[in-house]
């Protein structure tokens, strides 16, 4: 091959190691690719001279090659620290070199962590609402219709329970005392409750259910004494003081009517008519000398095992024939009315001595 012809450039070229990885920038493919030009021009002057210590060169640098070629491959291989490993954008290394075990473990802490601030938080609120409840537990405000539940709820129980003691007496009886004990209650309505018990026996029955109706009354009413006030007919007979002026009786008993709330007479066909004309002031529906109160009559009449369909019927005209001739018509309709207002047969109980057992 004529020296023209040679495929190496005449021009002076840039020495290979200035090729070398990390020098100018250039890949070291770059630096492999010059390396080997460069053995060859020298080989075909090496042929042209007939000098062989080329070759020796060209085999020596080949060697050199592959040396160089097992540095790059170890430090490729090598593990690089994270502190000195070149970041990509974003912060992040382009290899992971975190160690598994560093990673869970991590992981556990995290989530050890995070579930002892949710259990700290769990026990916060749960002392805070404590403290809460403890303020604010003992002053809870019920509002007026459920204390209005709740009253007549024991109203119901107090009056089932005397009905257990009472088995003779109709499911009416109770119905009236609750319905007629609700009325009174009314601070809107100061019409008072009145109830007439008919019997027609000489028994403890009728006195010992109007004293426990009394008692009960008097508790759902709030009275200042729970113990009702109890007259009894026998008392008023033959007295001619009472009979002369009847406003005695108002003066009288009207403060211990609004002490108690709960008035009970026995033995009203033993009153003489103008002693029982102060009831009517009592009894008034409109205008009652005490408001909320609850009136217990009980009367002796003829005929009530067969007026249970009517007794109101039959108290009307028991009570004519009984103050027919004592007071005046125009008193008389009116006290009748008032008495009779809620009117009840009671049936004999057969231990009617059961009744006063209550301490």
């Amino acid at each position: 091959m004529l020296k023209q012809d040679r495929p190496c450039s005449p021009q002076p070229r840039k020495s290979i190691h200035s090729y070398k990885m990390g020098t100018n920038g250039v890949h070291r493919s770059q630096w492999k690719y010059a390396k080997a030009d460069e053995l060859k021009c020298e080989l075909l002057d090496s042929n042209e001279s007939g000098d062989t210590s080329k070759e020796v060169k060209v085999k020596e640098e080949e060697e050199e090659e592959e040396s160089v070629d097992k540095s790059y491959q170890e430090v490729s291989d090598r593990t690089i620290p994270e502190s000195s490993a070149p970041l990509i954008s974003g912060g992040k290394s382009p290899t992971s070199h975190s160690s598994p075990k560093r990673t869970t473990k991590k992981k556990d802490q995290a989530s050890w962590i995070t579930k002892g601030r949710v259990r700290f938080a769990v026990c916060v609120l749960g002392f805070v609402g404590y403290i809460c409840y403890l303020q604010t537990g003992t002053e809870t405000v019920l509002s007026p219709s459920s204390v209005k539940v709740s009253e007549s709820e024991r109203l119901r129980k107090d009056i089932d329970k005397i009905s257990y003691e009472f088995p003779s007496q109709p499911n009416i009886t109770w119905r009236n005392f609750r319905s007629g004990i609700k009325i009174a209650q009314d601070p809107s309505n100061p019409k008072p409750a009145v109830f007439l018990l008919l019997h027609e026996l000489e028994d403890d029955t009728p006195a010992c259910l109007a004293m426990k109706i009394g008692k009960v009354t008097a508790s759902f009413l709030n009275a200042t004494n729970r113990e009702p006030l109890i007259l009894e007919g026998l008392d008023f007979e033959h007295n001619e003081t009472l009979v002369e002026d009847y406003g005695i009786i108002l003066d009288e008993f009207c403060p211990k009517v609004k002490e108690k709330r709960a008035v009970i007479v026995n033995n009203l066909h033993k009153i003489h008519g103008k002693i029982a004309q102060s009831f009517q002031f009592f009894c008034d529906g409109e205008k009652p000398l005490v408001n909320n109160t609850v009136y217990i009559f009980t009367m002796k009449a003829l005929g009530v095992n067969h007026a249970s369909d009517n007794p109101t019927s039959l108290a009307e005209k028991e009570l004519k024939k009984l103050w027919g001739g004592q007071l005046d018509d125009d008193v008389l309709t009116p006290l009748i009315v008032r008495i009779t207002d809620i009117t009840m047969v009671i049936s004999p109980e057969r231990n009617p001595a059961s009744c006063f057992t209550e301490k």
